[in-house]
């Protein structure tokens, strides 16, 4: 299998990290692309019409989205279940995944300036807002 990977990524270091623990990293293949919103990485589009990293290709040609979904497949090739296949165990695993995977992602705003991280109400506004 052929992980497309980024150091920068916190979603690619995700799969890596899963891979591991699964004890499916010797199966992978990592190639490092470089991706950028400001530098378009023909290589990387061209298997993910996104742009984005991870994304794993597997033998057969398909590629595989997402880090969610790729580490879902990953744990489906592991003898080491790391996510539970059904129910409130699976959907226990699959909410603190989201929670990190939203804690990784940079926050903004709606007028498009970076937010500073803070959960304020309309009345507890600071100063330079």
């Amino acid at each position: 299998m052929h992980l497309i990977y980024q150091t920068h990524s916190p979603f690619a270091r995700t799969v890596l990290v899963f891979a591991h623990e699964a004890g499916l990293a010797d199966r992978l293949r990592v190639q490092h692309q470089e991706t950028s919103p400001t530098n378009r990485n023909d290589s990387v589009f061209a298997v993910n019409p996104l742009g984005k990293v991870p994304v794993l290709v597997l033998p057969d040609g398909e590629v595989i989205l997402d880090s969610g979904a790729i580490c879902d497949h990953l744990d489906t090739l592991s003898t080491i279940r790391l996510i539970p296949e059904h129910g409130g165990a699976r959907r226990v695993a699959l909410r603190l995944q989201a929670l990190a995977h939203g804690s990784a992602m940079p926050a903004s705003r709606c007028d498009g300036r970076p937010s500073d991280g803070l959960n304020r109400s309309a009345t507890s506004r600071s100063p330079r807002e």
